[in-house]
């Protein structure tokens, strides 16, 4: 409440005083856009705060709506450690009230910011003036608004190549300043790579140097006089920063010459400047003095093709370096200006440039129909394209119809792996080979256990009862491919396996089906006491007529494979006296083991069977739908009456596929 008070006053403080809350900020770095980069090397400090901001930013659960960018500056990093950061923000004025919200924005756009509170990662909006920021002595990531409130939130955990955003908001209605400093932390927000010029391109006049740099550096670090570079053989007139009228690094830099370089090669090398140092990131790593590139001052001549980039695995993508800029408006969309001949060449359906925000590019990719999936030589011509020319450079010159440059594609790579097997039905021992061309040039087989072994064949020996697992990698230098082979235990061997069913009634044909597997040349089935079946091209179907009844009889399959090696398994059937269903007349439950139960009996193959037991009374005691539980006569422990009880029956019979409906009467007798 005290801080929604405080908020009131201010507001209105602000409007008697003609300050519009509510105004766009327009100096650098009061923005997202425009954030000053920082590094964690550093203290930034900010002598004077302007008034504006006043737009409401998201903030966590139970934090007030009311929040704003109160006069604000924003600060954007990126985290080259993953950790914590520790920060701190020391106001110039003991009296001010600085608050702080950060966001993850990475691959986002910083401006939507305002719309989206689960980018939020930490922040700290308490009442209280002093220092604030966030260190070891915090006790929780987000802390709300109002009086009393800790000034120091828990570190926040950054990741490693993430991208952030800090918002300051200055509560107080002062320009009182402040200082920004970085410690405490795990995480590293310092860019260690060394900064480097790593392109330079003429313009066709040649009176002008585009320098592109390996990072951002810093705008105030270039000297507009151009002393910050040498081309030998020219005078540097003067260098701007592209972007540096909006913000604060630049990777960019236009060089202009007192007057125009003949066609020919040059260099162009950092120095340091007439302000003392050459070009600085935010870190204040300096840009090394001599760091030499060298660039090409064409004749003005049409733009032929270049060159053609590296070729990956069945390319669906082709991409034309071009030695001059060409103008990304004389690209037709459909890739008309350009054609492809060779074994097999698709068809080139879109071509685009990378384009620069002069709208040049001096690359072009080409996008085809299908991937190239056959070797062979391949060449793309200009040609006239449904735009009504060829492609023009950056110095208004057409590339001429008929221009080609050749590249080499490559046959896909495949991995297919063959094998052989010798055995001694302990040790098996395999031979690898791969079985394909493809032009390969390289084979690795590797195992579970990490062990390699390079070469187009591989010979390996396996416990029998292993599980063989080999992995081929292959390439041709360009295209790579992968297989694994999995041979299970006893595939290679002859096993023996049948079925059969647990049990047989009196009459029944029992088939006995063979699943045996591997390269097996003989059987030999054993049938119970009965003498052994040989090699049979078919299994045999067996007939219990008159074998004694309510026996078990076991059943045994033997094989021998091409290796010489037997397996064999053995199962049993049980055969009842008969399986010819029926419920007792009476039953006696005295526990003499004779007629002690009420049950179905010989229900051996009924299915989806119900059971039911009823009183005089119609009430049923009794019910289950497992033949084999029987009832003794007995509710919950509470031996029943003797007397007749009712029955009922229900069962289906597989082998006449038809439902049965019994019921009758059985006496109880005591």
């Amino acid at each position: 409440m005290a801080r929604f008070i405080h908020y009131f006053l201010t507001t209105a403080f602000a409007l008697l005083s003609g300050i519009a809350q509510a105004q766009t900020c327009v100096a650098a770095g009061q923005n997202p856009s425009t954030a000053f980069p920082v590094c964690g090397t550093s203290v930034f400090s900010q002598r004077t705060v302007p008034l504006c901001g006043g737009r409401t930013v998201p903030n966590p659960t139970g934090c007030s709506p009311i929040l704003d960018d109160r006069n604000p500056f924003w600060y954007k990093f990126t985290c080259f450690r993953s950790g914590t950061l520790g920060f701190t923000i020391a106001p110039n004025s003991s009296s001010s009230d600085y608050d702080w919200q950060i966001w993850d924005i990475t691959n986002r756009n910083p401006s939507d910011v305002y719309n989206n509170v689960s980018w939020v990662i930490s922040c700290n909006w308490s009442g209280e003036t002093g220092n604030t920021g966030a260190s070891a002595a915090g006790s929780a990531q987000f802390v709300c608004e109002g009086v009393g409130r800790p000034l120091f939130s828990s570190m926040p955990n950054l990741v490693q190549g993430n991208t952030y955003l800090m918002l300051i908001s200055h509560f107080s209605a002062t320009q009182a300043g402040y200082s920004l400093s970085f410690s405490g932390g795990t995480a590293s927000i310092t860019d260690s790579t060394p900064p480097r010029l790593d392109t330079a391109l003429a313009s066709c006049s040649g009176d002008r140097v585009s320098i592109k740099l390996n990072k951002k550096m810093r705008c105030s670090s270039l000297a507009a006089n151009g002393s910050d570079f040498s081309v030998p053989g020219a005078t540097v007139a003067s260098a701007v920063g592209v972007g540096c009228s909006s913000g604060f690094d630049t990777d960019s830099i236009v060089l202009t010459l007192a007057a125009p370089l003949i066609p020919g090669q040059f260099e162009v090398a950092a120095r340091a400047g007439t302000d003392g140092n050459t070009l600085l990131d935010y870190c204040d790593n300096a840009l090394p003095p001599d760091d030499r590139k060298r660039f090409t001052v064409f004749t003005n001549d049409p733009t032929l093709l270049d060159s053609i980039a590296p070729v990956a695995c069945q390319p669906r993508m082709l991409t034309l370096v071009m030695n001059k800029a060409i103008a990304c408006s004389t690209i037709a969309a459909d890739g008309s200006d350009f054609s492809l001949v060779g074994p097999n060449a698709p068809a080139i359906e879109a071509a685009a440039g990378s384009c620069n925000a002069d709208g040049l590019s001096r690359v072009i990719t080409l996008r085809l129909s299908r991937p190239i999936s056959i070797a062979g030589l391949y060449t793309v011509f200009t040609k006239v394209g449904t735009d009504g020319n060829t492609i023009v450079n950056q110095c208004n010159r057409l590339t001429p119809a008929g221009s080609f440059k050749s590249f080499v594609a490559y046959d896909s790579a495949k991995a297919t792996i063959g094998q052989s097997l010798g055995t001694n039905c302990k040790i098996n021992t395999f031979s690898f080979t791969s079985v394909t061309n493809h032009s390969l040039t390289s084979w690795l087989w590797t195992l579970p256990t990490g062990q390699s072994f390079p070469g187009p064949t591989f010979t390996r020996s396996f416990a029998y009862t292993d599980t063989v697992v080999v992995q081929l990698k292959v390439s041709n230098g360009i295209c790579t491919d992968s297989t694994v082979l999995r041979i299970p235990p006893g595939i290679v061997l002859g096993l023996a396996k049948f079925t059969m069913p647990p049990l047989a009634c009196p009459l029944d044909t029992v088939f006995l089906a063979d699943s045996s597997s591997g390269p097996i040349v003989s059987r030999r089935w054993s049938l119970g006491n009965a003498p052994s079946i040989g090699n049979l091209a078919a299994t045999p179907t067996l007939l219990f007529a008159n074998a004694p009844q309510n026996n078990r009889y076991p059943i045994t399959l033997a094989v021998t494979d091409s290796f010489g090696c037997t397996d064999s398994i053995t199962k049993t059937i049980f055969i009842p006296g008969n399986c010819y269903i029926a419920v007792a007349t009476a039953f006696t439950p005295n526990g003499d083991g004779l007629n002690d139960f009420l049950y179905p009996i010989n229900a051996y193959k009924a299915q989806n069977l119900e059971f039911s037991v009823y009183n005089r009374y119609g009430q049923r005691v009794w019910y289950t739908t497992n033949w084999q539980q029987k009832w003794n006569g007995s509710i919950r422990g509470q031996p029943q009456g003797a007397g007749v009880y009712v029955w009922k029956l229900n069962y289906f019979d597989p082998d006449l596929r038809r439902t049965f409906r019994l019921s009758g009467t059985s006496t109880l007798i005591r």
